[in-house]
Formats: C-alpha cells, sequence, structure tokens
C-alpha cells in the first residue's frame, strides 16, 4: 500500500493474553488493521499480521526483582514494527519511482505505465521518491527480491497513456551495491546512470535495509580554467565545467570514455553551440530502415508530462568531427579497485584563465628554460597542458576530480645544443619541439597506450621506455650541422631518466660539450683518431670518445688562423700537447700551448689557452671551456732571489719553448702545459730546476715535486717550495 503523508493508525483486533504469551506460547500472531477501513473492506490487504518472537537480553531491573516471586519471567516479549526495505533518492536533479506489483515480473521494458489504469480504483501505479528524499519501500513492489527504477521526470505521452523510462531490475534482498541504467530509447533521448548500495539501517533498526541510490558519475573541475568534456562513442555536444563547479554525468554511449579540453574545438568555433544545454540536445540512435514510432525518419514529437505545452525535438546529428585536436585521448570511466590516479595532455586556450597567477601555476607543455625564470604568459593563444585525474569510487559512485598536478609526470631536459623533437611512440599523439638548454613538462597523451618516448634530432629518431630509472640504450645518434672536411661526421647523445624532487626527468646531453671563450676559432683534434672540427669563438661543440667502451677522450687545439709555411712552400698546422679528458678530472684546470703563427723557433708567436673541466651539475656530463689565458690565473709562480742563473723546465719535453729561463731578480708565472689535475688533492707535478754557477759555468740539476710544499739545497742554491694561496 502507499505510504501516505502523515502518520498511519492501526487497531489491535485480536486479544492480548500476556499470561499465555510466556509460557504456553499459543497467541505467536497479531492482527492489526487500519483505523480508516470500514467493516466491509475486509479482506482488502488493509491488515498487517505480525508474528511475535522471544528476544534475549531484556531482563528486568532491579526495581522489578520484587515481581519475580511470583513468577513472572525475567524475559520479556518485545513487539517490534518495521519495514523491510526504506529507499533513499540521493540525486537532487532527478524523481523517481518504483513499478508496482501488477506490472508483470520477469519483463524488462524499457518502459512502464505511469497513472491510472482502473478507473474503478484510485490507485496510483507508481511509488514516487522526490530529489534528496527518503521512504518506505512497500513489500507489494519488491518481487523475488528485486525492483525497478523509474524517472518521473522523463514520462511521456504516448497512445493516450503515460509512460515513464525504467531501468533493469535489481536484488535489493541483500547488502550489494552496483550500476543500473536508463537506457536511451526512442522514447528516452536522456540515458541516466545510478549507482545503489543496500546496506542495513543503523541501530536499532537493523532489521531494515536501506537501498541508496545516487548519481554513478560525478565531475569535479578543480583547474583555473574552464573544461569541456567530451563524450567519446555518441555525437553530442561536450558537457562544460566551470571553475569550481561539480557537474552530475550520465554517459550517454556505452563505451564509457571521456576526452578532455580546455578550449571550444576549432570545428565548432564559428558555431559557438551552447554546451550548458546538453541534455536538452541529445540526439538518438536512429535506424533509417526501422523507422521511428510515427514513421517520420526527420522529427519526433514528444509530449512531456511535465511540461505545460508539448515540444518537439528534432532528431539531427551535429556538425561535430569525430578527431578534436584540442582534445585528449579518451579515457575510460571504468575504475579498476576503489581509485585510480593519472595525468592528461590536452589544449587550453590561454584567455580562459582567471588570472595570470593561475596561469603561472598551471602545467603547460611548453619550453622553460634551465637557467633563471620562466617567460611570462601570454593571453592569448592555445598551449598544451597537463591535468591530473583522480578517480575515487565510493560504494556505487565514482567522483572524477580534474585539478593541476602536484609536479608533471615527466620533465625533457635537452642539453643536446639543437632542437629536439618529442612524442608518445603511437597513433595521434601531437609532437612538440624543445629548443636547447630547455625544459618541458610532459606526460602520456594515451595513458593505456604504449609508455614509449619517441626522440628526434635532424632525420634520425628512436623510442624509449623512460619510465624505467636508468640509462637508455642506444645512444641517439645525429649527424653533424657543420665540420671539417675531416672532422667528426656524427654526434651521440645518452638518453637518461632521473627522480628529481619527486619527479621522472629524462635528459638527453652528450658526453662532453666542449666551449670556446676565446675571441678567435680554435681547431679541436682527437689525438687518436686525427678527427678535425672547428669550434667558433662563443661557440660549442658535442664530442664523445672514439670507443664506446672507452669513458676517455683525448683532444688537441690549435689556432684556425696561421701563418706557417715550411721549406717547400706548404703549409702545417701546429698542434698543442695532447690533454685527456675523464668525468674525474672535473673541476681540475691545464694550460696548452699552441703556436700562434710563425715557422721558426726565432719567429714564432705562441698563444696560451687556459683548459677548465667541470661537471655539469644539472645533466652531469663533462664541461671543457677554452678560455684566454690570464696570468693571475696561473698555477705556479718563480722567483730567483739568487745571484745564480736558473732554469726551469717540464719533464718529457724537448722542446726549449718549454724551459723557462730564470735570471737573478726574475719574478714571473709558471704554466705546466698538457696536464690536468694540478690543484686536486694528492696531485704531483713534477719539474726539472737547475741552477748554474757562473765562476765555473757548472750546472746542477734535480727534479722537484712543486705540488708538495718542500725546502731542500741544490748545489749552492737553496729551493723552497710554499704553498701560499
Amino acid at each position: 500500500a502507499p505510504v501516505a503523508d502523515g502518520p498511519v493508525w492501526m487497531h489491535l483486533q485480536t486479544a492480548l493474553w500476556p499470561d499465555r504469551l510466556p509460557r504456553e506460547r499459543q497467541q505467536l500472531r497479531l492482527l492489526f488493521r487500519m483505523a480508516s477501513h470500514h467493516v466491509e473492506d475486509e479482506g482488502a490487504d488493509n491488515d498487517l499480521t505480525v508474528t511475535l518472537g522471544t528476544e534475549l537480553g531484556l531482563t528486568l531491573s532491579e526495581h522489578w526483582a520484587p515481581l519475580q516471586v511470583h513468577r513472572y519471567s525475567p524475559r520479556a516479549l518485545r513487539l517490534v514494527l518495521f519495514t523491510q526495505y526504506w529507499l533513499m533518492n540521493r540525486r537532487s536533479d532527478c524523481r523517481v519511482c518504483i513499478p508496482t506489483s501488477w506490472t508483470p515480473v520477469g519483463v524488462e521494458k524499457a518502459s512502464i505505465p505511469f497513472g491510472k489504469t482502473n478507473c474503478s480504483r484510485s490507485s496510483l501505479t507508481l511509488q514516487q521518491y522526490d530529489s534528496n528524499s527518503v521512504g518506505m519501500v512497500s513489500e507489494k513492489l519488491v518481487k523475488q527480491g528485486r525492483i525497478r527504477i523509474g524517472l518521473c521526470d522523463q514520462r511521456f505521452n504516448a497512445n493516450g497513456e503515460a509512460l515513464v523510462p525504467a531501468t533493469g531490475s535489481f536484488r535489493i534482498d541483500q547488502p550489494t551495491v552496483g550500476l543500473v541504467t536508463a537506457k536511451r530509447t526512442q522514447q528516452n533521448p536522456v540515458q541516466r546512470c545510478f549507482g545503489y548500495k543496500v546496506r542495513p539501517a543503523a541501530f536499532p533498526f537493523y532489521r531494515t535495509l536501506v537501498v541508496e541510490v545516487v548519481r554513478r558519475y560525478t565531475l569535479l573541475n578543480h583547474k583555473q580554467h574552464m573544461l569541456l568534456s567530451w563524450e567519446c562513442d555518441v555525437k553530442l555536444a561536450p558537457l562544460q565545467l566551470e571553475v569550481g563547479q561539480s557537474v552530475a554525468f550520465d554517459p550517454q554511449g556505452q563505451a564509457l570514455q571521456i576526452a578532455l579540453s580546455g578550449s571550444p574545438p576549432i570545428s565548432c568555433s564559428s558555431e559557438k553551440p551552447s554546451f550548458q544545454r546538453r541534455a536538452k540536445t541529445l540526439e538518438l540512435p536512429t535506424c533509417p530502415e526501422k523507422g521511428l514510432a510515427n514513421g517520420s525518419h526527420e522529427r519526433r514529437s514528444v509530449t512531456w508530462a511535465d511540461a505545460p505545452s508539448p515540444c518537439s525535438l528534432p532528431i539531427q546529428w551535429p556538425k561535430i568531427e569525430h578527431q578534436w585536436h584540442s582534445f585528449s585521448a579518451p579515457m575510460s570511466l571504468i575504475v579498476e579497485g576503489s581509485r585510480n590516479r593519472f595525468q592528461v595532455m590536452h589544449q587550453v586556450d590561454l584567455s580562459c584563465f582567471t588570472s595570470p597567477e593561475a596561469c603561472s601555476y598551471a602545467h603547460l607543455a611548453r619550453p622553460e628554460p634551465l637557467v633563471g625564470p620562466p617567460e611570462p604568459p601570454t593571453a592569448h593563444g592555445r598551449a598544451w597542458c597537463l591535468t591530473a585525474i583522480d578517480t575515487l569510487v565510493e560504494h556505487s559512485s565514482v567522483t572524477v576530480r580534474f585539478a593541476e598536478p602536484v609536479r608533471p609526470q615527466f620533465r625533457i631536459v635537452n642539453r643536446t645544443g639543437r632542437v629536439l623533437g618529442l612524442c608518445q611512440d603511437c597513433d595521434n599523439a601531437p609532437g612538440l619541439e624543445l629548443p636547447p638548454e630547455c625544459k618541458i613538462s610532459f606526460c602520456w597523451f594515451h595513458p593505456d597506450g604504449p609508455q614509449r618516448l619517441k626522440l628526434r634530432l635532424g632525420h634520425n629518431e628512436h623510442s624509449y621506455e623512460v619510465g624505467l630509472v636508468q640509462q637508455h640504450m642506444p645512444n641517439l645518434c645525429c649527424e653533424r650541422q657543420s665540420a671539417a672536411p675531416s672532422g667528426w661526421l656524427g654526434e651521440e647523445f645518452c638518453v637518461q631518466t632521473k627522480v628529481i624532487k619527486g619527479s621522472r626527468e629524462v635528459h638527453v646531453f652528450p658526453f662532453c660539450r666542449l666551449t670556446n671563450f676565446k675571441d678567435e676559432p680554435l681547431l679541436i683534434r682527437s689525438a687518436q683518431t686525427r678527427s678535425e672540427i672547428v669550434v667558433p669563438a662563443g661557440g660549442s661543440v658535442c664530442l664523445q670518445p672514439d670507443s664506446r667502451t672507452s669513458q676517455r677522450l683525448f683532444i688537441q687545439i690549435a689556432s684556425l688562423v696561421q701563418d706557417q709555411h715550411q721549406g717547400d712552400g706548404s703549409t702545417f698546422t701546429s698542434w698543442s700537447q695532447p690533454i685527456q679528458v675523464t668525468m674525474a678530472l672535473a673541476g681540475h684546470r691545464g694550460f696548452l700551448r699552441h703556436m700562434k703563427r710563425g715557422a721558426s723557433a726565432t719567429t714564432s708567436v705562441f698563444d696560451v689557452t687556459m683548459v677548465d673541466v667541470k661537471r655539469d651539475h644539472i645533466s652531469e656530463f663533462v664541461r671543457i671551456e677554452l678560455k684566454q689565458y690570464v696570468p693571475s690565473r696561473s698555477p705556479y709562480f718563480l722567483e730567483n732571489r739568487s745571484s745564480f742563473e736558473c732554469s726551469v723546465g717540464q719533464l718529457g719535453e724537448d722542446n726549449e719553448g718549454l724551459t723557462l729561463e730564470l735570471p737573478p731578480g726574475e719574478r714571473l708565472p709558471f704554466l705546466p702545459f698538457g696536464g690536468l689535475g694540478l690543484a686536486g688533492a694528492g696531485a704531483s707535478f713534477q719539474i726539472l730546476f737547475s741552477a748554474t754557477d757562473a765562476s765555473n759555468s757548472q750546472a746542477i740539476e734535480t727534479v722537484l715535486d712543486i705540488e708538495c710544499p718542500q725546502s731542500l739545497p741544490v748545489g749552492p742554491v737553496h729551493v723552497q717550495v710554499l704553498k701560499e694561496r
């Protein structure tokens, strides 16, 4: 029977024999009858039969202890009246109803009658529940432990009969959770998805099962700009989500996939469709060969019961492209487990941000310099944006939250000195370009696709599984942009994934980068393969070892502008001493001496180049800086305070230009050419010291380690090595 708005008064029709209940157990059932019914309505299903039972735990208190002397039982029979089911409609956007018992059981029709079907009896065929309301469910509406849910706000008239769309039947006779859908049909243009949960009521109403009906999907926009949610397998207008808005989402297709965008699609930008009235513009999956109910393929007339006047809904497909370049890849709303977190990439209109500060906080897939503040965002145009999606399943309700990610899934760092192309190695993934010495935020365009990153330099490209924190093989190779005829023909770059500040960073860097800070171009040569390359003033080149199994690099330098001629008229290049470069020598300094012009020892002019070896603090590769020699940067200073002629030279070198003459009273700096590691702990550098007596022209020589502070006599001269700086 339907539940009235007020209380229901009922009379006890049978006599109650309290002295016979606990002992003889003869009276087990009581009969109640509604007070408003008359005698002629007996047997009209208006009676309520209650079965009595014994419940433990109702012991009389101490105040009634004297009554126990008269053999009253310490246990009592408690009469509890309860309903089997309650239904809570937690949806705020629609009313629901339940069909009565005369509806055929087991017939899963898409719609059920609504209204009077028998003129002799004024009883409604549906029990309605308003939005955010709770009410009892008559047991006559439950057949075999199952019920169906109808949509009161979408009822319509057809052939003089009121019908409402209905969901499939589901069980409510035991605690459970699930999903039920009122599908789209010719009479129901809007599909509704419900989540339901059956649970016992709170104590002391634990005998009642509460059926909670909620909306299945809820979309939350916690970003600083507007979002568009497009359902992929139906041709419908996107659902617009304003900043901070919470919207109920009812999928109209079967795939349960949506795509995101922060800007209107290009194909519809001129039409400016209204996304707010998405439910009013839903089209139907028509079948031309079958036709519609009224025989027309162009228009269908529906009379809504709640509308003041009939309205016609045209059936026409909106002019929307299947592939929108501004939207993200389709993502599924089906969640395995209770929570799912991932990131997607889509385009955003920069003019949609609420403020410039909000745009600066967004993770845009645009290049940013490695050093210094990023460029201020512009207020126009489009850019690829990263959005964090947090899907939470609570009982039978799914909440999908869109927010700014705390940190990007990846950061791509370009240290190659060239423009780096990157994209996910899958179909329809957008390609991005990263300038040199820049970084960019990145995430997978297809979260469920192959998680491999394709990198491109010039015409060469390779795919890497950058999700693994390691150095990836093989190296990324490309042709050198400009080189001498006998120079290095190719470049190789390492690809390595690191974890920095909770985010994975993919660094593309060389083994060594050589930068020329001098005012003139220099010629660089490999001491092993004799490969040459020109480094312009202020320019840089990337070098790699001659062997892939070696981590050492031997180079020589020479002046590019030389006037050196041999006796036969041919020219030649004067190279410096070879220098060895490894990562272990980072932080050290050396000096290279090379000829600048001239052809003989008397007319040649030599130049000194200072070599600084450093470790890059971002990508951890070797950096070589060639600078002009400054006397104040000399590591050694020699001073002759004696009256003897002295000279200092390097061991293993027979070039007289490397021997320094030191007359009495002379003070000058001394440069060790061709060596590194002179300033490190435990370093050693040996020289050949010679002192000549002017009286007998006899020279006394000895080998000194000028890295070790010491004091010792060398013939008539006392030599002292001091470490002052």
